[in-house]
């Protein structure tokens, strides 16, 4: 897990991950079925406490980490680091 913990650090720092470092405040944002459609949502922040506090597993850290990308990809329109990371099989 400290290789999840120090991939995650990494991407915190990107410049592309602000939008991705805390939970969406989506009253703030007038999102109200937001959680309705996003049964699990996961920041980047929330992934690095849990994977500090080794409450997820190795698979399940891909598993969220491959999502989060995906939502990173839609964001930005393009492919980012995260997405080409994640096609290079890192």
């Amino acid at each position: 897990m400290k290789q999840c913990y120090d991939l995650l650090s990494q991407l915190m720092e990107l410049p592309q991950a602000p939008p991705f470092l805390a939970p969406l405040d989506y009253n703030a944002l007038g999102l109200f079925l937001y959680p309705t459609i996003i049964k699990i949502p996961m920041d980047l922040g929330s992934i690095k406490v849990r994977t500090a506090l080794l409450l997820l597993r190795d698979d399940l850290f891909v598993h969220i980490l491959a999502r989060l990308g995906d939502a990173a990809e839609q964001h930005a329109g393009a492919p980012g680091p995260l997405c080409r990371a994640r096609a290079a099989g890192v």
